[in-house]
């Protein structure tokens, strides 16, 4: 697949190369290729081991997967990339984020004081959206951070903020289009 104008060409599983070999593995391992996954098949080398942080993020994480979700679409409102957004709402759904969160979140609404949002999930976001706009924590929000997370969970919770912050800005750069059919698993 090649984008005319576009900052990069997305690579495409059906052709010869390395980038396509690692696709190959991403379609037999999760059943199907994003437009994510075509845009880090440039560099095969780099999109292996980012892969699997993604997959580790997603499946192996001491973390409620709704919270990932949430992680993940506050980066995506934070940052405006409709792309994370589009990709990972449903996903979201289907990990148990209600449509109240889904609004909130949408919305831009501050997680802080959002009535759709737990106190754990509150503290979350509040560290999550520090991350996000590069703002060192402050007391306050640590300490509730601290208090509602184990070590383990504070680690994921800020890889998954900074990975997702890189991810946006990779997919807004390159101007990667949305994908043509459902969300990745």
């Amino acid at each position: 697949m090649s984008r005319d104008g576009g900052l990069l060409t997305l690579v495409d599983e059906s052709t010869a190369g390395p980038g396509a070999d690692v696709l190959r593995a991403v379609l037999t391992e999760r059943g199907r290729v994003v437009n994510f996954y075509r845009m880090m098949a440039n560099s095969p080398a780099i999109a292996r081991p980012v892969f699997e942080l993604v997959w580790a993020l997603w499946h192996d994480t001491h973390l409620d997967r709704a919270d990932v979700e949430l992680i993940i679409l506050r980066v995506a409102r934070t940052t405006g990339s409709e792309y994370e957004w589009v990709s990972h709402a449903p996903l979201a759904r289907a990990a148990g984020v209600t449509d109240d969160q889904l609004r909130a979140l949408s919305d831009q609404a501050d997680p802080r004081t959002d009535p759709a949002f737990e106190d754990r999930q509150r503290a979350m976001l509040t560290v999550v959206d520090e991350v996000t706009t590069g703002i060192v924590s402050p007391a306050a929000s640590v300490t509730g951070f601290t208090d509602a997370f184990s070590e383990a969970e504070r680690v994921e919770i800020m890889t998954i903020a900074g990975l997702y912050r890189g991810i946006a800005a990779m997919l807004r750069s390159f101007d990667v289009p949305l994908d043509d059919a459902g969300p990745e698993r």
